[in-house]
């Protein structure tokens, strides 16, 4: 999470039922020898297009995955602005 610039790191898996509570629900959506990419919080596979969805951080409205262009990387994953 980000707050007034600062990161601030949130551990929220603490515990493994935590963490199987969380990782459920992805594996119920992932098809065996797909790619995948995650983006704040959302496994999404990974093929070009638009991204549209609600983060656990932000709102994003993308016209592809960052994952999958460098300069889409640097204008938000990388960059701490786009976050805030």
């Amino acid at each position: 999470m980000i707050t007034d610039g600062q990161l601030i790191e949130n551990n929220l898996l603490v515990t493994p039922e935590d963490w199987m509570d969380a990782v459920l629900p992805i594996h119920e959506s992932i098809e065996l020898g797909q790619r995948y990419v995650f983006l704040d919080g959302i496994a999404l596979p990974a093929k070009h297009g638009p991204v549209k969805f609600d983060g656990l951080v932000k709102s994003h409205d993308l016209p592809d995955l960052p994952h999958l262009s460098d300069s889409l990387m640097e204008e938000t994953l990388a960059n701490p602005e786009y976050w805030s």
